[in-house]
């Protein structure tokens, strides 16, 4: 059995056993979304106390997890993208649960200074001067696709955004985003979605835009990287970067220095300080 394999009920399971052994005591773990969170995370805690594990079926199991862990040890935390959380209309996370600074991990690297020009040196043949007004560029032609997933969030609509892919309505030289062919390819990869007229949606849209939400926690970084990693692809010295070799190495160009800068170290720290836990060197 691979580790893609494992269900949330074997991953609880084992994890359950774990934290109950007398080894595991002093232990903390930390509970992340996915694989490359894992990756992401390790390097940045004293794996001799603590265990970064990921959690099978998103978000709301990571949550779930760590409220059943936590009937058997205080020393049990979650490391989940905030999505759209941090807009003061959405619902407060649950304990012990703690938020990216940004919409998501990819957000988080991708608005890093640091990272975003190391990259823009590397793969792109752009002055200096307009590293960060591409990056920015690029995220405003995905506004409205950051929008609908918004709205989505919201209204609990259905939508299957994991069908469709973002690239096809996405042109360069000028950039630009053709969103409504886009919606409707994510409606007929939806039956069971909420109906809801393309203009109508539209008006939908434009009320989210009054609201003036920042950027950084609008888009979607996952979206950022598939449409960055295309750029650089067409339009750098490099014609096979796809999106997961971009996504690595930004982790990797992520140091323990810019992490120590982030919220959320912050947060876990002082979270860690008062359990006297041990996950940090």
């Amino acid at each position: 059995m691979t580790r893609k394999d494992v269900s949330y009920q074997e991953k609880l399971n084992e994890l359950m056993l774990d934290v109950s052994h007398p080894s595991s005591a002093g232990i903390t773990y930390i509970l992340v979304e996915g694989e490359t969170d894992i990756r992401f995370f390790r390097k940045f805690f004293n794996l001799e106390f603590s265990k970064v594990e990921n959690i099978p079926g998103g978000k709301a199991k990571v949550e779930e997890c760590v409220e059943r862990l936590s009937s058997q040890t205080a020393l049990v935390i979650g490391i989940r993208d905030s999505d759209f959380l941090k807009f003061a209309h959405m619902p407060v996370c649950k304990p012990n649960i703690f938020l990216t600074d940004l919409h998501d991990i990819e957000m988080v690297l991708l608005s890093n200074d640091e990272v975003l020009n190391s990259l823009m040196i590397e793969y792109s043949n752009i002055d200096s001067d307009n590293y960060i007004s591409t990056r920015n560029n690029l995220m405003e032609v995905l506004e409205n696709i950051s929008y609908f997933k918004w709205y989505n969030e919201l209204l609990g609509c259905g939508f299957n955004f994991e069908a469709v892919s973002i690239l096809p309505v996405i042109t360069f030289n000028p950039v630009t985003c053709d969103f409504s062919t886009y919606f409707n390819r994510i409606v007929a990869k939806s039956p069971s979605a909420a109906e809801i007229e393309l203009d109508v949606l539209m008006d939908k849209i434009n009320d989210l835009r009054g609201l003036d939400p920042d950027k950084f926690h609008l888009c979607n970084g996952h979206d950022l990287m598939v449409v960055l990693s295309y750029f650089f692809r067409n339009y750098g010295p490099i014609n096979n970067l796809s999106k997961d070799m971009l996504e690595s190495i930004c982790r990797l160009k992520f140091d323990k220095n810019l992490f120590y800068s982030t919220n959320l170290y912050r947060e876990t720290k002082q979270w860690a300080d008062d359990r006297q836990s041990k996950m940090y060197h």
